[in-house]
């Protein structure tokens, strides 16, 4: 790791100029990416250190182009290295929204909203697109997150789990599909300045409606209330030019919490298995309560039930 943190550091102080006086690791998430801050002189940056993930890296700056281009905001690509293994970022400062309560509930959903609603209009043909394989695929370890509960299953409860998959793919499919940012909650928005900018962003594809609206009105760690969601989904539908009707956004929205919910336990638990992530355990009951509560909003209690046995 101290190798690393050298190396990164010789290759930003050889673009910025001069020697960087510090380097200090940002927060770990859920992939294979690290960050960190350099300081050099009484400037600072975000270096992102991509490891030999070239396909990654190329699609974070063209996703970063494409959003820029289309008036939303994200940090300025300031460099990067001929291998694309480094980046080095706008620093946007440490207002991450996941951390800091400077603004109220209403104005960062209102804010995000309205950054759905413009990530939405960005164009169709650019962006590579879920298929009904790769959703189906992205929840495909959840058998085994009974296994690492230690809870057996009986073989009608197996079934009606593994149809439970592939019930919230088919109502995924017959979602309008939309350009989406993929991972839209708190902790990809930064204040800086006044403005809320997105961060994480190279995930970006075409996919299901629900799945951001889900991601940052459901988010695990945030309980809205009820109202203050329903008028965000009023607002979303006045941006919108179609008749859609609210119920219609909120089933929409909670056939994405259900799916995006089991993806994300899925991988937790394939993470601590390897002995990964293991700061994220503590998440794990709030994505399967998030399941839980989709589950009956859906009225698939018998799934529920099952699901249950996890807490």
């Amino acid at each position: 790791m101290k190798e690393l943190i050298q190396e990164a550091s010789a290759w930003s102080s050889k673009i910025l100029g001069k020697e960087t006086t510090s380097i200090e690791k940002l927060r770990k998430e859920a992939s294979i990416r690290d960050y960190y801050r350099v300081i050099s002189g009484d400037q600072s940056f975000v270096l992102m250190d991509n490891f030999d993930d070239l396909e990654g890296a190329t699609k974070f700056l063209y996703i970063g182009k494409l959003f820029r281009e289309n008036n939303l905001p994200v940090p300025e690509v300031m460099a990067f290295s001929e291998d694309l293994k480094y980046l080095l970022l706008e620093d946007l400062g440490n207002e991450v929204l996941d951390q800091t309560n400077i603004l109220s509930d209403e104005a960062i959903l209102t804010k995000s909203i309205c950054h759905i609603a413009n990530i939405q209009n960005l164009p169709l043909d650019v962006l590579q697109s879920f298929s009904k394989e790769s959703l189906v695929h992205q929840t495909f370890g959840f058998r085994n997150v009974f296994q690492y509960k230690g809870i057996v299953l009986t073989s009608k409860e197996e079934k009606t789990i593994s149809n439970l998959r592939y019930f919230l793919v088919q109502m995924l499919m017959n979602q309008p599909f939309v350009p989406l940012h993929n991972d839209f909650e708190r902790r990809n928005l930064i204040l800086n300045k006044e403005e809320i900018y997105i961060i994480d962003f190279q995930d970006c594809c075409v996919g299901p409606m629900g799945i951001d609206l889900a991601s940052i009105l459901y988010e695990h760690d945030r309980n809205y209330d009820e109202e203050l969601i329903l008028s965000q989904i009023r607002s979303f539908l006045s941006k919108k030019s179609s008749n859609m009707k609210e119920n219609k956004v909120l089933e929409y929205i909670f056939v994405a919490l259900a799916h995006r919910s089991i993806r994300i336990v899925s991988t937790f638990v394939s993470y601590f298995l390897e002995g990964k992530l293991l700061n994220r355990k503590k998440d794990l009951e709030k994505f399967i309560i998030r399941i839980i509560l989709s589950l009956n909003k859906l009225n698939r209690t018998e799934e529920a039930q099952i699901i249950k046995k996890l807490l």
